[in-house]
């Protein structure tokens, strides 16, 4: 495997929450559960509270269900999350169904003891109002986020960027690369080491210089980026 020191995706990320930090405004937010000084979101409270004592909560400070921010309700939210549990239009710590997953049973000497629930991981980036609820199960969350990939004449193509901090290279689809007519600098020979310690073929990939932006152009770097027919599979294309 050649080795190369070039930048990757996970600098990308690294280096644009460093410029967008500096344009934060501080906020004087009360927490609608606890009325102490953070997100309501973020409250460590919220959670030990009854599903009852919460919409109380919220009711009477006039807050939405889905954002927790006041004067509107979760319907008219432009907030376009959902729901980790069960996709509705409110914040999971709303949800009444995730609120009684907790069932009993009896065991033989009578006793009522919790039901183990089953672990169920659920997608949050890959879930979209028009996903069924079996696509969106059983799925590990990515971090991901939308850039701009430019070609040498300029062509520019927005692409859906797999922020990969364990990644040692960058990779782009090969569609993307003849698309933007990206030149290729050189070739290597390339296996892939992967969970449990297995490995794949070594491989022969072309190897493009490309430049990588944000959306609103106020972060840039160039990267030495892979060329690969599938860089992971159930992302949703921009």
């Amino acid at each position: 495997i050649e080795e190369e020191s070039v930048p990757t995706a996970a600098g990308l990320s690294t280096a644009a929450r460093v410029v967008t930090s500096s344009f934060k405004k501080p906020t004087n937010t009360t927490c609608v559960f606890c009325d102490k000084p953070h997100q309501s979101k973020d409250c460590y409270t919220a959670p030990k509270l009854s599903f009852e004592e919460k919409k109380q909560k919220l009711v009477k400070a006039k807050c939405c269900f889905l954002c927790f921010r006041k004067n509107h309700l979760s319907f008219q939210c432009r907030d376009k999350g959902r729901c980790q549990a069960c996709l509705g239009r409110h914040h999971v710590l709303m949800c009444s169904k995730a609120n009684n997953q907790r069932k009993y049973k009896t065991n033989i000497g009578g006793n009522q003891t919790p039901e183990k629930k089953e672990a169920i991981t659920r997608t949050v980036t890959n879930c979209f109002s028009g996903s069924s609820l079996s696509e969106c199960l059983k799925e590990v969350p990515l971090q991901t986020v939308k850039v701009k990939v430019s070609g040498p004449d300029g062509t520019e193509k927005v692409v859906r960027a797999v922020l990969d901090p364990g990644a040692q290279k960058s990779a782009l689809l090969k569609s993307t690369a003849t698309a933007l007519k990206l030149p290729t600098s050189h070739t290597v020979l390339l296996g892939h080491c992967l969970y449990s310690g297995k490995q794949t073929k070594f491989t022969q990939h072309k190897v493009h210089r490309a430049e990588v932006r944000s959306l609103d152009d106020s972060f840039a770097m160039e990267l030495n980026l892979i060329d690969e027919d599938t860089i992971v599979v159930g992302v949703p294309t921009v």
